[in-house]
C-alpha cells in the first residue's frame, strides 16, 4: 500500500506542505534516525550481522549440512548455561552462535581473544575472555625432587621468585588440571605444596611454573550477564581435542553455576549440547547439533556446597558429564565409532530414511549398548582368569547398580565370540569398500551399473566441472590451496603443544576457515584491481562484477561439490571395467545382505541384555549413560 502515492502518509504530508517539507528532507531525517538507532544498539547490530554472516557461510559453504535436534529444549528467556563438547576448536562456537535462537556469550581463552581474526569476531559476539594458567606457563629453572610429602626440594632453582598460589607441573607426576599449588616458599631451593606429590627420581625432574591468575573481572561479567537473563556458553573440557569421548571436565562450569545460586541467588538451568561432526575436519562435512534436556542443580548438591565445596563441585561435574554424553556418540576410539555407524546403517531396513534425531538416537543406542556389553564381557573374562565363577564374582560387590547390570548381562561364550566375529567382518567390509572406492549406500546398485552409467556419469562430471571451472579457479582454488597448506602447518604445531590431541584434526577446519575468510576477500580485491587497470571495463561494470563475486563463489562451491560426487560415483564404475574387480564387486551386494542379517540377529540376541536401550521407543539418556 505504501507504494501508492494516494495512501502513503509521507507523500501525502509532503504534498500538503510541499514548500516546507520535501521528500528529500524526510529521507535525510530517516537516515539520521537510523544512524542514531544503529549507534545506540551497535552491539546488537554487530552481533546479528556477524551471526548472519556465519550462518550463511558455515551452513551453506563450509558445511554441506547442519542439522539441529532438540531446539525446543532451549528456554526462550532467562539465564541459561550451554555446555558443549569441544571437537572442532573455533568452529564449535561459531556453529552454535549461528544456529541457536538465543544470543550466546562464550567463555574464550584470552590467548584466542587476542588473535587478529578470532578476536575481531569474539568481540562482535560479546565473548568473555578467560586468563588461563597454562597460557602463561614458563619452564622452571633447575630440577626438583619430591619424597612423597608436601615438601619439594630443588637443585639450582629459584623458588624465591614464586608466590603462594602459583602452581607447578612436575614431569612424570600426575597433578591434575591445575598442577600442585604452592602453599609457602621456604627458600630458593625448598617450598611446601598444598598437597603431597608422588615421589620422583632422586636426581630430580624438570617442571613448569603456572602463575596465579586473577579472573575476578571475568566472574563479575558472567554473573552480571546471568542476572540480566543472558545465555552463557562454556566448553567444560577446556581446550579442543579430536578424541571420540569427553575429556575430564574443568571445574569452572560447576563453580559458576553453584556460585550463581548460592551467592547471587540466580538459579540457572544447564542445557547440554552435542556437536556431532561427520568428516568435520574437512571442507563440506556435516554436523548434527543436539540440544539436550535442561536440568537444574539438585538441592542436595546445593546444601553440600555450602558445607564443603570440593565434593559438591565434583558431584555437579558428574551430572554435567553424564548430560553431555547423552547428546554425543561416546566411543572408545575412532575405529569403534566407524563400526558403530556402519552397524547402524546395516541394521536400518533399506529404503527407510531416518530423521537426524532418529539417527542420533539409534547411533547412541548402539554405542552405549556396546560399551555395557563389552564391560560385562571384560568382567567375565577377568573372573575366568582368576578362576572364579560368575556368582562368586558378583557376591561382595559394593556398587549395587553394577551388580544389577552384571546379573542381567550374563553373556555366554557364543555371545562374545559372535561379537568379535561381527567386529572383524564389519572391519573387513569397510576395508573392501575403501579399496574399491565405494560407499556403503552404493553397494546395492553396484552390480546393476553398466558402461552407459559410466559414460553418463563422466558427461555429468564434465558438465559440472565446466560450470564450476571459472568461479572455482578464480575465487576458491587459490584460497583452498593456501589455507590447506597453512592449516596443515598449524595442525603440527597444535599437536606438538598438546597432551590430549591424537592427530590434532580438531584444529584443521578452524584454521581453514580463518585463512579462507581472509584470503577470499583479498582475491576479490586482486581481481577488481586487475580489471580496473587492464580490462578497459567501466567502473560501474567492475563494481557490479565484484558485488556478484560472492554469488559466483557460492555457485562454484555447489557445482564443484556435484562434480566431486559424480567423480565418486564414476570411480567404482571405472574400476569395474577390470574383470577381477567386477567379480569382486558383484559379490558385495550379497555380502552386504548377509551382514545385515547377521547384525540384526546379533542385536536380537544381545538386545535383551540392555533392555532399557532395546525395548522402549524413547530412552532417558541421562539415566542410561550414567549406569
Amino acid at each position: 500500500m505504501l507504494a501508492e502515492d494516494a495512501v502513503n502518509p509521507v507523500k501525502l504530508l509532503c504534498d500538503y506542505i510541499y514548500h516546507v517539507i520535501t521528500p528529500r528532507y524526510v529521507s535525510y531525517v530517516s537516515l539520521f534516525l537510523l544512524a542514531c538507532l544503529i549507534v545506540d544498539q551497535f552491539e546488537h547490530v554487530l552481533f546479528f550481522c556477524a551471526r548472519y554472516f556465519f550462518r550463511s557461510t558455515i551452513n551453506n559453504i563450509f558445511f554441506r549440512s547442519v542439522e539441529i535436534v532438540g531446539m525446543e529444549n532451549i528456554p526462550a528467556q532467562g539465564p541459561l548455561i550451554l555446555t558443549g563438547n569441544h571437537n572442532n576448536q573455533f568452529v564449535d562456537g561459531v556453529v552454535l552462535l549461528g544456529n541457536c535462537r538465543r544470543e550466546i556469550s562464550f567463555l574464550i581463552a584470552e590467548k584466542s581473544y587476542n588473535r587478529p581474526v578470532v578476536g575481531l569476531f569474539a568481540r562482535a559476539f560479546r565473548c568473555i575472555p578467560v586468563l588461563r594458567r597454562i597460557d602463561r606457563a614458563t619452564p622452571g629453572r633447575g630440577r626438583v625432587v619430591s619424597n612423597g610429602t608436601t615438601l619439594l626440594r630443588g637443585f639450582d632453582t629459584r623458588f624465591d621468585q614464586l608466590c603462594p598460589g602459583d602452581s607447578l607441573e612436575i614431569q612424570g607426576v600426575e597433578g591434575g588440571e591445575e598442577g600442585f599449588r604452592v602453599a609457602s616458599v621456604t627458600s630458593a631451593t625448598e617450598l611446601q605444596l598444598s598437597r603431597p606429590a608422588e615421589a620422583c627420581d632422586e636426581e630430580g625432574v624438570t617442571f613448569r611454573i603456572l602463575p596465579y591468575v586473577d579472573n575476578n573481572s571475568m566472574y563479575a561479567k558472567v554473573f552480571n550477564g546471568l542476572r540480566d537473563g543472558k545465555c552463557l556458553g562454556i566448553f567444560p573440557e577446556g581446550g579442543s581435542h579430536d578424541r571420540t569421548d569427553l575429556l575430564p571436565l574443568k571445574a569452572g562450569v560447576a563453580n559458576i553455576a553453584l556460585e550463581a545460586l548460592t551467592v547471587h541467588n540466580i538459579r540457572v538451568p544447564i542445557v547440554p549440547v552435542g556437536l556431532n561432526y561427520f568428516r568435520g575436519h574437512r571442507f563440506r562435512g556435516r554436523v548434527v547439533v543436539e540440544f539436550g534436556t535442561p536440568f537444574e542443580i539438585p538441592d542436595d548438591i546445593v546444601g553440600q556446597y555450602k558445607v564443603e565445596r570440593r565434593p559438591a563441585v565434583t558431584s555437579l561435574l558428574n551430572l554435567v558429564s553424564t548430560a553431555m554424553r547423552s547428546v554425543i556418540i561416546p566411543a572408545q576410539d575412532y575405529k569403534t565409532l566407524q563400526l558403530i555407524y556402519l552397524a547402524r546403517r546395516l541394521y536400518v531396513p533399506d529404503g527407510l530414511r531416518l530423521t537426524a534425531a532418529q539417527t542420533m538416537d539409534l547411533n547412541r543406542r548402539f554405542a552405549v549398548g556396546l560399551r555395557r556389553i563389552m564391560k560385562s564381557a571384560s568382567f567375565m573374562e577377568g573372573m575366568e582368569a582368576d578362576g572364579r565363577s560368575e556368582s562368586e564374582g558378583l557376591v561382595g560387590e559394593k556398587d549395587s547398580d553394577q551388580e544389577d547390570e552384571l546379573l542381567r548381562q550374563q553373556l555366554t561364550l557364543d555371545d562374545r565370540r559372535n561379537l568379535r566375529e561381527m567386529a572383524e567382518l564389519l572391519e573387513n567390509y569397510m576395508k573392501t569398500l575403501k579399496r574399491m572406492g565405494l560407499r556403503d549406500h552404493q553397494v546395492p546398485q553396484v552390480q546393476w551399473r553398466s558402461t552407459g552409467d559410466l559414460v553418463g556419469g563422466l558427461l555429468y562430471l564434465i558438465a559440472m566441472m565446466a560450470l564450476s571451472c571459472i568461479p572455482y579457479v578464480l575465487f576458491i582454488l587459490p584460497a583452498i590451496v593456501v589455507s590447506r597448506w597453512l592449516a596443515a602447518r598449524d595442525r603440527k604445531k597444535a599437536l606438538v603443544g598438546s597432551k590430549v590431541k591424537i592427530t590434532a584434526r580438531d584444529v584443521v577446519l578452524s584454521y581453514k576457515i580463518i585463512y579462507t575468510i581472509v584470503l577470499v576477500p583479498l582475491l576479490y580485491v586482486l581481481w577488481a584491481a586487475t580489471l580496473f587497470f587492464f580490462s578497459g571495463l567501466t567502473t560501474t561494470s567492475i563494481v557490479l562484477l565484484v558485488a556478484a563475486a560472492p554469488l559466483f563463489t557460492l555457485f562454484g562451491v555447489k557445482a564443484s561439490e556435484q562434480g566431486l560426487r559424480a567423480w565418486k560415483d564414476a570411480l567404482p564404475l571405472w574400476k569395474r571395467l577390470m574383470p577381477e574387480v567386477r567379480q569382486e564387486q558383484d559379490k558385495l551386494p550379497a555380502l552386504r545382505v548377509d551382514l545385515q542379517q547377521r547384525v540384526r540377529k546379533l542385536v536380537r540376541s544381545l538386545g535383551p541384555h540392555v533392555r532399557e536401550l532395546y525395548y522402549p521407543k524413547s530412552v532417558e539418556w541421562n539415566e542410561a549413560i550414567d549406569r
